[in-house]
């Protein structure tokens, strides 16, 4: 791999799923089953990188109430007695937040 160039890997280009086929309840589904692999099996880069494109997909689904919740729960993450994990979580809703504005095609 070239130094600045993504590995060809990662589908970088590659296109988009339409926002209309999109199932916020499947979405849903899948996201709570892996907040619980993440709970009890710990966090790895691939239930991140799984989880960050779920977050992505319910946003363009346009139901962001999930990814609200979840971030709220970034002041009660910092407390001294929360899991690594409730902080990855509400870390990478507020990432996905921020990054993809409901009107941004992503």
């Amino acid at each position: 791999m070239e130094e600045g160039k993504p590995p060809s890997s990662l589908d970088v280009g590659a296109p988009l799923e339409p926002a209309k086929e999109l199932d916020p309840r499947a979405i849903n589904a899948s996201l709570k089953e892996h907040e619980r692999l993440w709970v009890t099996g710990g966090d790895s880069e691939e239930l991140w990188e799984e989880e960050h494109e779920l977050l992505i997909k319910l946003q363009r689904a346009g139901d962001i109430d999930p990814l609200m919740k979840r971030a709220r729960r970034a002041k009660k993450a910092l407390k001294p007695r929360s899991s690594p994990a409730d902080l990855a979580m509400a870390a990478l809703s507020l990432w996905v937040l921020e990054r993809y504005d409901e009107s941004e095609e992503v």
